[in-house]
């Protein structure tokens, strides 16, 4: 993959997670999995954005977490969430030293899949049309931050399936992107090889939420999708 092997590509989210950065309208947010929040916003509890803004949350990997960041959408089903910057009048300083962090860090453009349908053919001859899938190559980027091939599989519109990787999907990826070789993001990581089910399917891979369906209208209505 090109472009994105700076430091910063993939960054520290909250304790154990990870994140990294797009870009809607002019500004920087941070996509990570949901379940990388270790405290998500209760419903109806904010009286205003500061109290949606969580201290020392993003950092370099390997280096320290101040950046402070702003909750503006989390799902716990496709276990996505986005961050921003913290509000520039209620924390001006907190905000600046946001856009410089991401200044610093590597800004992922955004891919959208090109589903097709599969023909096959029966025992009987008979030609038949499948589901819309999408099967291709990917990248992702490993806990000792190199980043390493895989197989992704789309079955319609919600979930990555990543069957197939030259590296393990180990804990501590979740957050990490999943990545077209030309280097637009299409998912994010949401769990690996110690995920039950998938064990018990005979997989060891990862799942994670394919992000044109996933984010929030607002955001993706702001993106330049590419294919």
């Amino acid at each position: 993959m090109t472009g994105n092997h700076a430091r910063g590509s993939v960054i520290q989210v909250g304790e154990g997670g990870r994140g990294f950065f797009v870009e809607a309208g002019g500004d920087p947010y941070v996509i990570t999995a949901a379940h990388c929040v270790e405290q998500p916003p209760k419903p109806h509890a904010c009286n205003g954005t500061i109290d949606l803004v969580y201290p020392n949350f993003l950092g370099f990997i390997g280096g320290p977490r101040n950046v402070w960041a702003e909750c503006l959408f989390i799902d716990p089903v496709a276990d996505v969430a986005v961050f921003g910057a913290p509000d520039c009048q209620a924390l001006p300083e907190h905000a600046e030293v946001y856009q410089e962090f991401a200044e610093q860090a590597a800004i992922f453009g955004l891919g959208r899949l090109r589903l097709r349908r599969e023909q096959f053919r029966l025992s009987d001859g008979s030609k038949h049309i499948g589901d819309l899938k999408f099967s291709g190559k990917g990248e992702m980027f490993s806990i000792d931050g190199q980043w390493f091939s895989c197989h992704v599989e789309s079955y319609g519109w919600r979930f990555l399936h990543i069957p197939k990787a030259t590296q393990p999907i180990a804990g501590g990826m979740s957050g990490s992107p999943v990545v077209l070789p030309s280097g637009l993001a299409i998912g994010v990581i949401s769990c690996g090889q110690g995920n039950i089910s998938l064990i018990e399917a005979g997989d060891i891979g990862g799942v994670g939420a394919y992000l044109y369906s996933a984010l929030p209208a607002w955001l993706t209505r702001a993106v330049t999708w590419s294919t």
